[in-house]
């Protein structure tokens, strides 16, 4: 499954979280399965997640897509730096 249909299985099932803090919230639970990280996304923030990656095991995922592009497929007016996918 490509990205795209990933989003959208996620908006369809509930199990999509967008953001910084929803995504770390995610994290510290030990709940999210998967990231998506915008291409214009903050190299510190992709250094911090790359470090709790190590610890929590998910999935990582850069996109190679920009956060305006993210937000449109999410259905968003706005641009999305990260997403992540809950168990």
């Amino acid at each position: 499954m490509g990205i795209k249909d990933d989003i959208k299985k996620g908006l369809e099932t509930g199990k999509l979280v967008i953001g910084k803090n929803s995504v770390l919230k995610a994290i510290n639970a030990g709940r999210l399965s998967k990231l998506i990280v915008a291409s214009n996304c903050s190299p510190l923030l992709i250094k911090d997640l790359k470090k709790l990656n190590e610890v929590a095991s998910f999935e990582y995922l850069e996109a190679g897509i920009p956060g305006k592009d993210l937000g449109a497929m999410c259905k968003k007016s706005f641009g999305i730096s990260i997403l992540g996918f809950v168990v």
